[in-house]
């Protein structure tokens, strides 16, 4: 059975210009944050990076009321963003297409966090990759790939969209689905079931392993608010991360 997300993104004209934001630093180290979400990845990891660190964006320019979107740069990692660039609060969320929970945050919470942060300019808000390498995992391992592949080829828009249909369809997971939503997006069927085969942007979705590594982050979803890593991942409790992080709340 097909299913769809709730709520579509909306197109964007994928004209691109290059733009370097500053780099936003903040002081202190962060908690390793193993346990806090739903599907572990089995390891043990310590934090030694600020996950407010900015690094470089490629801006995109949208349409329709749709949020700005860029893409950070830093090393081999290509990591989506979407909300006002300029924002104060740096919202990353690690997220992983074959764990359940993450499926639970992005159909079910993602679209108010959306709604109420990302669309009001409120937030920036990066996703990450974290698939798991134990036995059990391949799909974690396979869509990330696909995904990718549909964001270069169809442009940062149909990726949220794709991204949202594979947390929907998560029960079947594998070459015809990652097809068959890519046709759904606008995106080059083909090519996004070669590109999961392949696992063509290992580079990419390794450094996004890396990097949560880094900041001690070993299970989906994870979701940190500046340099505070969320409870849990209902809208409520980012939620009030959010609004705790927000200027006039530290006045």
């Amino acid at each position: 059975m097909n299913v769809d997300p709730p709520t579509p993104f909306m197109d964007d004209n994928r004209q691109t210009t290059a733009l370097t934001r500053r780099r936003l630093l903040a002081a202190g180290s962060v908690a390793a944050v193993s346990g806090v979400a739903g599907c572990s990845s089995g390891e043990t990891t310590t934090s030694s990076v600020s996950p407010s660190a900015i690094g470089t964006l490629t801006e995109t320019a949208s349409q329709n009321g749709f949020p700005e979107t860029a893409v950070e740069l830093d090393g081999d990692r290509r990591t989506p963003i979407i909300g006002d660039l300029d924002a104060d609060i740096t919202v990353r969320v690690f997220e992983n297409y074959q764990c359940g929970h993450c499926a639970r945050y992005s159909l079910n919470h993602f679209p108010a966090i959306r709604e109420e942060y990302i669309e009001t300019g409120t937030i920036r808000y990066a996703m990450h990759d974290l698939p798991f390498s134990r036995d059990g995992w391949e799909a974690s391992r396979r869509a990330p790939h696909a995904a990718r592949a549909v964001w270069e080829d169809a442009g940062h828009t149909a990726f949220w969209e794709y991204s949202q249909k594979l947390f929907a369809n998560q029960d079947t997971l594998g070459p015809e689905t990652y097809a068959r939503l890519a046709k759904q997006v606008g995106a080059d069927p083909d090519d996004a079931r070669s590109a999961a085969a392949n696992r063509r942007y290992e580079a990419a979705v390794s450094a996004d392993v890396a990097f949560a590594e880094e900041l001690g982050v070993d299970a989906t979803p994870t979701a940190f608010v500046v340099d505070t890593v969320t409870d849990g991942y209902d809208f409520e409790t980012v939620s009030a991360a959010i609004e705790d992080a927000k200027p006039e709340a530290n006045a």
